[in-house]
């Protein structure tokens, strides 16, 4: 018998203990994965936090530079899957993809951005591309959202997605922070499934340091497998490829191709590192059929740990008095209890943050009408009003970021208190991405007033009358004065000099002074604008936290509830019935014992098995590191 006829049939076996034990859960699982055997495609997963450069490698790789959205306003909410065909394409997938919908390549933005609207987006659970390009021959690339933190929701589609998969590309970008708990917790529940896990980092071209960004990364993914691998189910992380590439270079080599400059496209293309990622990615499509029995084994070994556990606790409740089942009910009601307080002190938290953005925007409004103020002359003005965007945009970032640490601050408050209550690990609450302001925002509709002509009926009628009383004045001034009768004449001519002058300084004055009104107006324009805009995005992100918090208490809520109906039922048997249900869970747990140790032994041979295909490069190895 064959590595895969013996997994496939040690899962069968799997199958059928889940399908009498109760799980059907299970055992679907196993079914769902069989059904995929048939697929003619192998299906490499692109999975990271946001802004780790999945999208823009993608691109490069295909290449097509802009073809999945990768605008820095832009992130993905639903998964993209890029697909081998005759030209390039894109359908919507409704509903699970049971409704298949075309659209424009160009539109795909609108379908798989978390900012497109949502009647646009409801019910899209995917969008499926395909392009003509010779490393999808038989090759699906899915990308997927960010894994950031406590967005669960974004994380559960990416799981989904992974139970698809028969190998995973984890991206981390040489441009940011080294790996975080959160991503290697994710990475820890993806190996759990799939025995194919290889990480690419991005960006290379934009970091001197990126070798020893890569090692930290090596240590902290050791360091996390040494902490939360009792079993040494993770493994495979340690010896999972590191591949180290520059999208960027890759684009560039491809444009010195097109240009005639052969030589210098090749060099750039070596150096961009993507030539052992097209290896190792068409090795995947070389032992599809082996990764699809790994992952079918590590699927089995899941519903093996989870039946024991079942199993166990089903035996124990057997055993156990009402007394227990009571008590059970008393700390799941004292866990609901704690819930909702913490869900009342925050029902209004985030518009009273909102309440505070429109406070500090006033502020801020306030300080730029001071600096106004102050403004003097034309030269001022115009020079003011040629920085204020600049000025503005760094004013409102800076608020927003304030203002949602103030909200994170406010939130994260009580919710130790909450999570210890339920006997939850600590959750890493991440603040919301300080995005640039919109351009409406930070760009004040002004137009400074332009020199003012002369108004007769304004200004010449009192020049005039001004001028002539001057005039007299400087005669009269002559004619008294010994030896100065020079000063008769003169008078007819400085006395309307000097009232233009002073009639032209008012007019300045008061051209200035409407520059600064104008700017003022805007300003305030700007502050309510902001204000409104910055309330509406505290209020979506403390949202995304609760909602997240919710799901996390959700699950931990579900478990022991169904903990305390397994305990009741078990109590509310007779003893007859109860020693015939814990004689039968016992023979299932014997059972799920013998398939257990058949599991280490079939695990064992798959991690001997070779890697790779035996047509892979030499050189691919833990740490892969470009030529050059």
């Amino acid at each position: 018998m064959t590595m895969v006829s013996a997994i496939l049939a040690h899962a069968n076996e799997v199958h059928e203990l889940a399908r009498r034990g109760g799980r059907t859960d299970l055992a679907d699982a196993l079914r769902e994965d069989a059904g995929r055997w048939q697929d003619g495609l192998t299906t490499v997963v692109v999975a990271g936090a946001q802004k780790r450069g999945k999208s823009t490698m993608l691109n490069a790789l295909v290449g097509r530079p802009g073809l999945l959205p990768v605008d820095a306003d832009v992130a993905t909410r639903t998964y993209l899957a890029l697909c081998p065909g005759p030209r390039l394409s894109a359908t919507v997938l409704r509903d699970g993809g049971t409704r298949r919908e075309p659209i424009d390549p160009d539109d795909i933005d609108r379908y798989a951005s978390v900012w497109a609207d949502r009647a646009t987006v409801r019910d899209v659970t995917g969008v499926e591309i395909t392009t003509d390009h010779p490393v999808l021959t038989g090759l699906r690339l899915l990308d997927t959202p960010g894994v950031d933190g406590l967005d669960l929701g974004h994380k559960h589609t990416t799981m989904a997605v992974l139970r698809t998969a028969d190998a995973l590309l984890f991206t981390v970008s040489a441009e940011d922070e080294p790996v975080l708990r959160h991503e290697l917790e994710f990475l820890a529940e993806a190996a759990e499934r799939l025995n194919a896990v290889a990480f690419v980092l991005t960006k290379t071209d934009s970091s001197a340091n990126w070798r020893e960004l890569l090692r930290e990364n090596q240590r902290r993914v050791a360091e996390h497998v040494a902490r939360n691998d009792p079993d040494g189910r993770l493994g495979r992380l340690l010896t999972a490829p590191w591949f180290p590439v520059s999208a960027r270079l890759l684009e560039a080599a491809a444009a010195r191709r097109t240009a005639g400059q052969q030589q210098r496209a090749d060099d750039l293309r070596a150096r961009s590192g993507f030539d052992d990622l097209i290896r190792y990615l068409r090795s995947c499509v070389g032992r599809r059929e082996l990764l699809r029995a790994a992952t079918v084994l590590a699927t089995a070994g899941s519903a093996l740990r989870a039946l024991r556990e079942t199993l166990t606790q089903e035996v124990t409740a057997l055993g156990e008095q009402q007394d227990v089942a009571r008590a059970e009910q008393d700390s799941l009601n004292q866990r609901l209890i704690a819930r909702q307080r913490f869900a009342t002190e925050h029902q209004f938290l985030g518009r009273e943050t909102g309440m505070l953005a429109r406070g500090r925007l006033e502020a801020i409004r306030r300080d730029y009408e001071r600096q106004i103020e102050n403004l003097s002359s034309r030269a001022e003005t115009e020079r003011y009003l040629a920085e204020l965007p600049e000025s503005l945009e760094l004013s409102i970032m800076a608020a927003r970021a304030e203002i949602i640490d103030q909200a994170q601050a406010r939130f994260t408050a009580t919710l130790p208190e909450l999570l210890n209550a339920l006997g939850l690990e600590p959750i890493e609450l991440r603040g919301g991405a300080v995005r640039t302001p919109s351009a409406e925002v930070t760009r004040p509709d002004v137009e400074l007033a332009t020199a003012p002509r002369l108004d007769l009926l304004r200004d010449g009628i009192p020049a005039v009358s001004m001028g002539g009383s001057l005039g007299m004045l400087l005669f009269h001034v002559g004619a008294g004065v010994a030896g100065a009768g020079w000063l008769g004449p003169a008078a007819v001519i400085a006395g309307p000099a000097l009232a233009i002058a002073v009639v032209a300084r008012r007019r300045r004055l008061e051209q200035v002074a409407r520059d600064k009104s104008a700017l003022k107006r805007a300003v305030l324009e700007m502050a309510n604008a902001a204000g409104a805009e910055i309330a509406l995005t505290v209020e979506r992100t403390v949202a995304d936290w609760w909602q997240a918090v919710n799901g996390v208490v959700d699950e931990a809520l579900a478990r022991r509830r169904a903990d305390l109906a397994r305990r009741r039922g078990g109590a509310a048997r007779s003893p007859a019935q109860r020693a015939a249900a814990e004689r039968a869970a016992r023979e299932q747990l014997v059972e799920a014992e013998r398939l257990h140790d058949r599991q280490q032994t079939l695990t064992e041979q798959i991690r001997a098995a070779p890697p790779r295909d035996p047509a892979t490069s030499d050189r691919l190895g833990p740490v892969v590191v470009p030529p050059g």
